[in-house]
C-alpha cells in the first residue's frame, strides 16, 4: 500500500461507476477515503460494497461537494498520518487511474498543488464548454490571474495545506473555484498537469451540477474576486472624467497617477482579503500590469482625442473597453 498518498472522493447518490473507480485504485495500492454526501439510503447498495475496503465517512445530509471535500481534508490527518500527499478524483469515472497515478508522480517530484487540465473538445456539450469558458474569462478579468481549465476536480496537495483548505470559504462547486483562487493569491505554486477527457456516455446527465443556482454562485464569487479590478476600473473612469471636466490643463497625465493609485488600492485589498506568501512578486506583477495598461491607455488616448479628434464621450467607453481586454490578456501572456 503507498501511504504516502490518499486519494479523496466526494460522493452523492453515486452509480456503480464509484464501485469501478475504486476497486481500480485498490489494484494500485493507493489508500482511498469516500466521503458520502448524505445520500439517499437507497444508494446505501453502492457504498456497501466498497465501505469495506476503503475508509468511509457518512454525512448526515447533502451538504454539497465543499463540505464533503472539507471533511475529508480534516479527517485524513487522524485517519492516514502517514500520508504527505492527497489526491481529489470524482467517482463517475470521468479521472483515470492512469492519470491519479501520474499526478502522484508528479506531487513527489514537485511537492506543489497539482491541477488537472482537461481538453475541451468538440465531443464536450456546448454548455459544459460554455461555462468553463465563461468562468476562466470572468475570473480572468477578475483576478488577473489565468488557468486553463479551474473547474476540473483532479487535484493533487501536500498535506502541509490541509488546514488552509479546511478554511477556504464554499459548501458546493463554488468552493473548487476559491480554492483555486485562494492559493494563485497567495502566491502558491499550482501546476498544471494535462488528463484524459473522460466524459459519461450520458452527456454528464446524473450531474448535480444545477446548471442555473451553481453557476451564479460561482459568478458572484467572482464578481466578489473582482472588486480590487472593479475598483481600479471605476478609479480609471473617474481620472477620465475629470480630464474631461478641467481640459487640457492637466494634458492627459491624470491617466498616470489614476493606474498608480488604483494599482496601490488593489495591493492594499487583496492584502487584507488574502495575504500573500511572497508580496514582493505580487508587487511587482501589479507594477508590471500597471505600466503596460496605463501607458497604453496615455497613448491611446492621445491618439483618439487628440489625433483623431474623436468625441470624448465615445473615447471613455472603448478605452474602458480596452482596459477591461487587458486584464483578460495579460495574465494569459504572463503566466
Amino acid at each position: 500500500m503507498k501511504k504516502d498518498f490518499v486519494v479523496l472522493i466526494p460522493s452523492y447518490e453515486p452509480d456503480q461507476q464509484l464501485i469501478k473507480v475504486v476497486d481500480s485504485l485498490l489494484l494500485e495500492e493507493l489508500p482511498v477515503l469516500v466521503v458520502n454526501d448524505g445520500s439517499n439510503e437507497q444508494y446505501d447498495e453502492v457504498f456497501n460494497q466498497i465501505k469495506d475496503k476503503v475508509q468511509y465517512i457518512k454525512l448526515d445530509h447533502n451538504q454539497g461537494k465543499g463540505v464533503a471535500l472539507k471533511t475529508g481534508y480534516k479527517n485524513i490527518p487522524s485517519l492516514f498520518p502517514e500520508a504527505k500527499y492527497v489526491i481529489t478524483a470524482d467517482g463517475d469515472g470521468q479521472h483515470s487511474t492512469k492519470d491519479i497515478i501520474k499526478m502522484s508522480k508528479l506531487l513527489e517530484e514537485h511537492n506543489e498543488c497539482i491541477l488537472g487540465i482537461r481538453p475541451f473538445d468538440k465531443s464536450v456539450p456546448f454548455r459544459s464548454r460554455f461555462g468553463n469558458y465563461f468562468s476562466q474569462t470572468t475570473r480572468s478579468l477578475a483576478t488577473k490571474t489565468y488557468l486553463e481549465d479551474d473547474q476540473c476536480g483532479l487535484r493533487g496537495f501536500p498535506v502541509r495545506y490541509l488546514e488552509e483548505l479546511t478554511q477556504i470559504k464554499g459548501r458546493r462547486y463554488d468552493y473548487e473555484i476559491n480554492q483555486l483562487t485562494s492559493f494563485q493569491l497567495r502566491d502558491y505554486p499550482i501546476i498544471p498537469m494535462k488528463i484524459e477527457l473522460i466524459y459519461p456516455e450520458d452527456n454528464n446527465k446524473k450531474t448535480h451540477f444545477r446548471n442555473v443556482k451553481d453557476t451564479w454562485n460561482i459568478q458572484c464569487i467572482i464578481a466578489y474576486q473582482g472588486l480590487p479590478s472593479l475598483i481600479s476600473l471605476s478609479l480609471l473612469i473617474a481620472a477620465l472624467m475629470a480630464l474631461y471636466h478641467f481640459g487640457y490643463s492637466f494634458h492627459h497625465l491624470i491617466i498616470f497617477p489614476a493606474y498608480l493609485l488604483s494599482a496601490a488600492l488593489t495591493l492594499s485589498i487583496w492584502h487584507f482579503l488574502e495575504p500573500s506568501q511572497k508580496p514582493l512578486n505580487r508587487v511587482l506583477k501589479e507594477l508590471l500590469f500597471t505600466i503596460i495598461k496605463m501607458t497604453s491607455v496615455f497613448a491611446l488616448m492621445y491618439l483618439f482625442i487628440d489625433a483623431f479628434k474623436m468625441s470624448f464621450f465615445i473615447a471613455i467607453p472603448l478605452l474602458v473597453i480596452l482596459t477591461c481586454l487587458y486584464n483578460w490578456l495579460l495574465p494569459r501572456i504572463f503566466r
